[in-house]
């Protein structure tokens, strides 16, 4: 199976663009931003500040409670692969 590093960024003061860039500058190759306070996200966009052009990585925005679940499993896991399957 072939590995790719993801991050999990939490939501805050700074634009999702920034966020993605920040992630791909680090050698992601998945940005996933978690939502910093328990609200509804379907309605949530990660919309493009207008530097958006030189990403090259995907992203998507999860809820806080399952960015809490993929966080606790890495700290009762430390020595095994985080493994996610995502559906669309």
């Amino acid at each position: 199976m072939k590995q790719n590093r993801f991050l999990l960024a939490l939501r805050g003061d700074c634009t999702f663009v920034r966020k993605v860039h920040n992630a791909q500058e680090e050698g992601a190759k998945l940005a996933i931003i978690m939502d910093d306070r328990i609200e509804k996200t379907q309605n949530i966009i990660m919309a493009n500040d207008g530097q958006g052009n030189h990403l090259k990585i995907p992203s998507i925005f999860i809820n806080e409670d399952d960015g809490e679940s993929i966080l606790q499993w890495t700290i009762d896991n430390p020595d095994k692969p985080v493994i996610l399957s995502i559906k669309f």
